[in-house]
């Protein structure tokens, strides 16, 4: 009767009556040595670009009987090792170089993805291949690393001593401990807490229902979302977006892709977004601040929406607290700042855009706004207050330093040339053009037209002084003028009386008159300087030049 062999193992299986006299080899051959290749064999299988499918032989050696296989090689090409249609299983430790796949299966089938350096045990049922093993019901203790290529799934405890590496999503239902580094390239999910000696290094998201503890670095390619209490001893750093349930507490600096949500942040690191940080609840910060994108924090600290940082605060975007903010360093926001509550900075305070304020602002630096100011509350300041917009305040403003507005208008002219002489009897020059500035802050004073134009609306004061005399003749005839300022809405005049018969020479031999008002302008309202003889036919007068005569203004209120 002749030999047939076993299914999956290929074992010679002789009939009765075979090999008379070389029973014992074929026994030896064909069964011992092919079974103890089965248990403990080992084999490299070199690979390179193509894929390669493992030897089978029937009572003979073998690839596909090896325990044990090692893809070796330098990779050009993704690969995959080819395996009998028969159920076996397989240590497979990857050892290939090149930046391609090496994955194992049956021929047609999706195989099993082995990572270069990793070592995964497969199981292949005859079609189908899967890594094992892939779900602990009751739990995992290793005092080692652990690798698993695909899904990790584990409804117990677990206590992992050394580095766990998972290519595929891992799930606990339970706690899992490692003292060591936990990495997985998919994502991490369950309901039971997840406690890291070292480093969390997630390429996926991560979700959990329970507590994230890592005493090490914290990287994650996507998603952190935590409905429990996150604690992290050295820092954050995450791609995308951050949603925490529960308390977020970091000893160590925090860097974000994206925005933050938490009903509670604590922050004892430097915390750095390059979007939107939305607390809910408290926030708590004892060093630097730095937020790229908007900024917007509802909740409280101490109280209902105070936002407490003991380091600088600095934003890209804008700035929202509905509560109280008390800052111990600077303050700087290159967008709009709006504080519902109180504010308190125990430095400098700048905002890039428009400052509202409800409540009270206190200040012992200096306060500088590029934009508008709104303040309903009172401000109290023991430094400078620099504002380049329009402030505009419902309350006290009290300031122990500097207080100073570079877009607050003032301006101040000159008169620069002798006039033309002004022959009397109701001769006039109107406007007078003082045609060098000495300087004008909002720029709303015209030297080529002698005219102030308003800006803004509000109440302003001017002032203006005319020198004028002749070197030529006495002004015996002319016995009086008048300079009058006029603007929109009111006119203020001074009459001016020479002696009779004086010599009124030219510069500081002449005589000057000034005259001044306060008047309510709204904007585009105009103010200009008017010289006028009233009598004195047949003589002349000159305006004189130089210092003796400006016409100046400031934005009262």
């Amino acid at each position: 009767m002749p030999s047939t062999y076993t299914a999956n193992l290929r074992l010679n299986k002789q009939g009765a009556g075979d090999a008379n006299g070389t029973w014992g080899t074929i026994l030896n051959d064909g069964v011992i040595s092919v079974m103890d290749d089965a248990v403990a064999g080992y084999a490299q299988i070199t690979l390179t670009s193509v894929n390669v499918t493992l030897t089978t032989s029937n009572g003979g050696g073998d690839q596909a009987r090896m325990a044990f296989l090692e893809p070796i090689g330098s990779l050009t090409a993704n690969v995959q090792m080819v395996l009998p249609s028969v159920s076996k299983g397989y240590w497979v430790r990857n050892s290939t170089t090149g930046a391609f796949a090496v994955s194992i299966g049956t021929l047609g089938a999706t195989g099993v993805n082995i990572t270069q350096g990793g070592t995964t045990y497969v199981i292949c049922n005859g079609s189908a291949t899967t890594a094992a093993p892939d779900t602990f019901p009751g739990g995992v203790a290793t005092p080692g690393a652990v690798s698993v290529g695909t899904t990790l799934t584990i409804t117990g405890a677990t206590c992992l001593a050394g580095t766990s590496n998972h290519v595929g999503a891992a799930t606990f239902a339970s706690a899992v401990s490692t003292n060591s580094t936990l990495q997985v390239t998919g994502a991490i999910g369950g309901a039971g807490a997840v406690s890291v000696g070292t480093t969390l290094d997630v390429t996926g998201a991560t979700s959990l229902n329970s507590t994230l503890a890592v005493e090490g670095a914290t990287s994650l390619a996507s998603t952190l979302a935590v409905n429990g209490l996150v604690s992290l001893a050295v820092g954050l750093n995450v791609n995308t977006n951050v949603s925490i349930g529960g308390t977020l507490t970091a000893t160590g600096n925090v860097s974000l892709g994206s925005g933050i949500t938490a009903a509670t942040a604590i922050f004892n690191g430097a915390v750095s977004l390059s979007s939107t940080l939305d607390v809910v609840g408290a926030t708590s910060l004892n060093s630097t601040l730095v937020v790229e994108g908007a900024t917007s924090l509802i909740g409280n600290l101490r109280e209902a929406g105070t936002l407490d940082v003991t380091g600088a605060v600095s934003t890209a975007g804008g700035l929202t607290v509905t509560g109280e903010t008390c800052i111990g360093g600077t303050f700087r926001s290159l967008g709009t700042a709006t504080f519902g509550g109180v504010v308190g900075v125990s430095a400098a305070l700048s905002v890039g855009s428009v400052l509202d304020v409800t409540g009270a602002v206190s200040l012992n630096s200096t306060l500088t706004v590029e934009g508008a100011t709104s303040l309903i509350g009172n401000v109290r300041m023991a430094g400078t207050l620099q504002v380049t917009g329009a402030t505009s305040l419902a309350s006290t403003l009290t300031v122990t330093g500097a207080l100073t507005n570079s877009l607050q208008p003032a301006f101040l002219a000159t008169y620069t040339s002798i006039g033309a002489n002004l022959t009397g009897a109701g001769a006039v020059i109107s406007p007078v053009v003082f045609e060098t500035e000495i300087f004008d802050q909002a720029g709303e004073y015209s030297p080529t037209t002698g005219i102030y134009t308003a800006g803004v609306a509000g109440r302003r004061h001017f002032d203006a002084i005319v020198n004028y005399g002749d070197t030529t003749a006495a002004l015996s005839v002319m016995t009086y003028g008048y300079i009058t300022l006029t603007a929109t809405s009111r006119t203020a005049l001074a009459l001016f009386n020479p002696t009779p018969g004086a010599v009124l020479g030219g510069g500081n031999n002449g005589a000057s008159q000034a005259i001044s008002m306060d008047v309510d302008m709204a904007a585009a309202d105009t103010c200009r300087v008017t010289f006028t003889i009233s009598n004195g036919v047949g003589n002349t007068v000159d305006l004189n030049s130089g210092t003796l005569s400006h016409f100046g203004g400031y934005l009262i209120a």
